[in-house]
């Protein structure tokens, strides 16, 4: 694997990793001491190549009325940082909003969804957000973006 290849899974990895350090009740049941997500039973999974892929640059998909940062989108696809939750997240995302420093991109009303471009990450200014084109050819094949995903797993394990 290129090294191009695990810088673009390293950076949302390190900040899907940040993002759940911030949930007081991750990967539990319920509880009234705030609010709880599920992470690791999706997170592991690594980026979903058919859905979201960027052609530069991350976003930061937000579930609108809980404030839940919900996924990354990546080179690689969408990257779901904390799947099924409940609670309010507006401690969490005010935490994340100033680590990233977001800027709202698009908020969609409809489907409770907004996006959010994520301009930095321990101290690297990170590209602006661009969707990749599938007609244009942006869209890497699932199958390398599996392969991608696998040797950068590899890599963890180091």
């Amino acid at each position: 694997m290129t090294s191009s290849a695990n810088n673009d899974l390293k950076v949302p990895y390190e900040i899907g990793r940040f993002i759940a350090s911030q949930v007081p009740n991750l990967d539990s049941s319920m509880s009234a001491d705030g609010p709880w997500a599920e992470h690791q039973g999706h997170f592991k999974s690594g980026p979903h190549p058919l859905r979201h892929q960027m052609k530069q640059g991350l976003l930061l998909e937000v579930v609108n009325h809980s404030h839940r940062p919900r996924a990354i989108h990546t080179r690689y696809g969408e990257w779901v940082v904390l799947a099924s939750a409940s609670g309010s997240f507006d401690k969490v995302f005010e935490v994340v909003q100033k680590k990233l420093n977001l800027k709202k991109i698009e908020e969609i009303s409809d489907k409770n969804i907004s996006y959010w471009a994520i301009q930095s990450w321990n101290d690297i200014t990170l590209e602006e957000p661009v969707p990749a084109d599938k007609e244009a050819g942006e869209f890497i094949s699932s199958k390398a973006a599996d392969a991608a995903y696998e040797e950068f797993e590899k890599s963890l394990l180091k």
